[in-house]
């Protein structure tokens, strides 16, 4: 399957320079995306992978699956010429995700000679769902310690500690999460994305509370539990449950995989006997 996905990009590369390859289910997905890495390298690649829980499971999915998810939305936002097969499955090309937008608002590339004061750079990393901690030991973590900044973007596989002179990063380099010890070699840049699908800003949290009292008066909710929900919205801490609430963080709505995709492409249908 992936030689074949791979003579499809090749030979259209002009007209139609990425293939859309959708998959049976998750595990079928994941063995395709691990073949086309082998084929076209790991920088062509992007795996988009789906929630295991349904959005009124009443359980939460998996953090890793989110930031996974959001680290691949990135990278066709950030490098589209470079992308040439994405690969989802069936249930994760039927599921919508979040609005382009927020990824032209949140997505960037910081790295060693940009002037960006550390306040500002923690601010952003704040409104793009990332949690402040003493050590960075996990994705979606940034840490602030005098002149040093760390954080671990999800689309990074380490983190990176940014040492700055006065507002210039000096240096970005990756370290490792269990000795926090620096690596010797410059990383030159790290890549910026949201840690979370359900972002506590302004706009979010307003979006997300009128969302909350909309559905209120058309369903037997008791007005505690409301006051509740919208109270733990206020506070901008994440809480159980509110995955089921992503559609009302964002204004416009959610939106599909294919606004996400080149304005071209070409779809590889995957065993269709189990779709």
């Amino acid at each position: 399957r992936a030689l074949a996905i791979r003579d499809l990009v090749s030979r259209g590369a002009d007209r139609l320079p990425c293939v859309l390859a959708v998959a049976e289910d998750e595990e079928e997905a994941d063995a395709l995306a691990k073949d086309l890495v082998f084929f076209l390298g790991a920088p062509a690649v992007v795996r988009v992978p789906a929630d295991a829980v349904l959005p009124y499971d009443d359980l939460s999915p998996d953090r890793n699956v989110e930031m996974e998810r959001l680290a691949a939305l990135s990278r066709l936002h950030l490098a589209p010429a470079v992308i040439k097969a994405v690969v989802v499955s069936a249930r994760g090309l039927a599921r919508r995700v979040i609005p382009r937008k927020i990824l032209a608002a949140g997505a960037d590339l910081v790295g060693k000679g940009m002037e960006l004061p550390r306040e500002t750079l923690a601010a952003k990393l704040v409104s793009l769902g990332f949690a402040r901690t003493p050590l960075v030991e996990d994705a979606g973590t940034f840490a602030v310690r005098g002149g040093i900044l760390d954080l671990w973007s999800p689309a990074d596989p380490a983190p990176v500690r940014l040492e700055y002179f006065g507002d210039e990063i000096e240096s970005c380099r990756r370290f490792d999460p269990q000795t926090q010890r620096s690596e010797e070699a410059d990383a030159g840049e790290v890549v910026l994305c949201p840690a979370r699908e359900a972002l506590f800003t302004d706009e979010g949290k307003a979006a997300a509370k009128q969302a909350v009292r909309d559905i209120a008066e058309k369903v037997d909710r008791p007005t505690s539990r409301v006051r509740e929900v919208l109270d733990q919205i206020d506070q901008g801490a994440p809480f159980f449950g509110m995955e089921a609430l992503l559609p009302g963080f964002h204004a416009g709505g959610l939106e599909t995989l294919f606004e996400h995709l080149p304005p071209r492409f070409a779809v590889w249908l995957d065993d269709t006997t189990g779709i």
